[in-house]
């Protein structure tokens, strides 16, 4: 069967020597030589090589738009990652993600653009999650149909069995265009977060669940502790190799700013429609009731393909909870850039600092201080913000060296 082609390659060959020996220059006939090497060498590799193609441009043409399931933040087939230290609202800022793409809302000031969103949740337990879900005003209607959440079921995503077809299957199924993931270390198979080699083939996996479902797909992971150790750039505070970072299309990160417990916070409820429809339905407790307002620092490309600027903006979590610590409502809002006419870090810091320390009774010690704001007593933007602190009597030096009581000035939350 293969004498025809071997005749013809003979006869290939037979024509080229014959050319070859007609040739009389010796530079000529290396030329001709190279000519056929390399002739030969993309003939066997394109009969051998059956593995990815080169992408084809159509330069003549404009370039597609990008296809976002979270506009400006995230398109389909992309792999995104939201890190934050423990605490610092990434879970309740996500899960607000997935209530406001199912409605058809905006999240933080971005267009949504996910119709379904699958939210595996191995951080949380139920009862957190249907509290908090409800108190973000999702709707029954939206539940299973267009939200499927998943909230610790021992689900280890790239463990190459049972977790990696269920999910396969799952998304097989219900198509969504959003993938959630909750959290990185709690969701997956990843036994060594320091090891780039895991990172990447994790990193890798989860992309192609990207590409193979068209969805977006977003992974939660926690910051490492604040130490002498790593720089407190939110860009590398991220725990683990450095990877996690390297392989994402798109990088989040929160950092707490302050946070404010108000009593009696009936008299000072915000002046918004749910705020005012809850109030309406005798649903919040004037009287005997507890509000929350956290406020975070959030840098909405950290790291953004595109090269957009990376401004970081206020986003503010406020709460409220009955008498038995029962959730009522939530919103999480986006207040806008921190421009140069806002606050600068530093003096943020001051202010949580002060925030912190007038909220407790007594004297409390510089270490607990600091594990109050989140910061290590040893940074030296921790030291400058509690002299800057003193200096404007939001708190004040106690009786004993090391420790810190209210000062006169009243601290308003920023």
């Amino acid at each position: 069967m293969d004498s025809v082609p071997n005749q013809a390659a003979a006869k290939v060959i037979g024509d080229f020597a014959k050319l070859l020996a007609a040739e009389p220059d010796e530079a000529a006939r290396s030329a001709l030589l190279r000519r056929a090497r390399v002739t030969a060498m993309n003939q066997a590799s394109e009969e051998s090589f059956d593995g990815p193609s080169p992408l084809a441009f159509d330069l003549d043409s404009e370039p597609p738009h990008p296809r976002y399931v979270v506009v400006g933040r995230l398109e389909r087939g992309q792999l995104g990652m939201l890190s934050a230290d423990t605490g610092a609202a990434k879970s309740i800022v996500s899960q607000h993600l997935a209530v406001q793409a199912v409605a058809g809302l905006d999240w933080l000031g971005h267009e949504t653009r996910a119709e379904r969103v699958l939210y595996i949740d191995e951080e949380n337990p139920r009862g957190t999650v249907e509290r908090r879900l409800k108190a973000l005003g999702l709707q029954a209607d939206e539940l299973s149909a267009r939200l499927a959440y998943y909230s610790r079921k021992g689900l280890a995503i790239g463990d190459g069995a049972a977790t990696d077809e269920w999910l396969e299957d799952r998304c097989r199924a219900f198509q969504p265009d959003l993938v959630i993931i909750d959290t990185l270390m709690a969701a997956t198979a990843v036994s060594e977060t320091n090891d780039n080699g895991q990172a990447v083939k994790l990193m890798k996996h989860l992309r192609g669940l990207a590409e193979r479902f068209d969805a977006g797909v977003l992974v939660l992971h926690h910051e490492r502790k604040k130490s002498k150790d790593y720089p407190n750039s939110s860009g590398q505070a991220m725990m683990g190799a450095r990877q996690w970072a390297g392989q994402a299309d798109v990088q989040m990160t929160l950092t707490t700013l302050s946070e404010l417990e108000v009593t009696d916070y009936g008299a000072q409820l915000p002046e918004d429609a749910h705020a005012a429809d809850l109030l309406a339905d005798g649903r919040v407790c004037r009287t005997a009731s507890r509000g929350l307002r956290r406020t975070f620092r959030w840098l909405p490309a950290e790291k953004d393909r595109e090269g957009e600027p990376n401004y970081p903006e206020l986003i503010v979590v406020t709460s409220e909870k009955d008498v038995e610590n029962s959730l009522l409502w939530m919103l999480v809002e986006n207040e806008g850039r921190i421009t140069s006419a806002d606050p600068t870090e530093l003096e943020l810091l001051t202010i949580s600092i002060g925030t912190f320390v007038q909220a407790q009774e007594g004297e409390i010690k510089t270490a607990d201080v600091a594990k109050g704001v989140a910061r290590n007593p040893g940074d030296s933007s921790f030291k400058r913000a509690l002299k800057d602190a003193v200096a404007a009597d939001y708190i004040k030096k106690g009786a004993k060296q090391g420790r810190y009581a209210a000062g006169r000035v009243q601290v308003l939350d920023v």
